[in-house]
């Protein structure tokens, strides 16, 4: 379990520093990678949380 956070940490950080240091190729490219993760992200937050509560509350 601690392995995969950590890879996930490192994976984040990694990417974070490629943003930093590499932006003007990659700038556009991770923000737009961000923006469309956090627009998903917030998608199956919302259609998740919508099947729990019609499962819950019934039609």
């Amino acid at each position: 379990m601690g392995a995969i956070v950590r890879e996930e940490v490192g994976v984040t950080i990694e990417h974070l520093f490629s943003c930093f240091f590499f932006w003007p190729m990659h700038l556009i490219s991770c923000f737009r990678t961000g923006f469309l993760g956090a627009i998903s992200l917030g998608l199956n937050f919302c259609i998740s949380g919508f099947i729990i509560w019609t499962a819950v509350e019934g039609p």
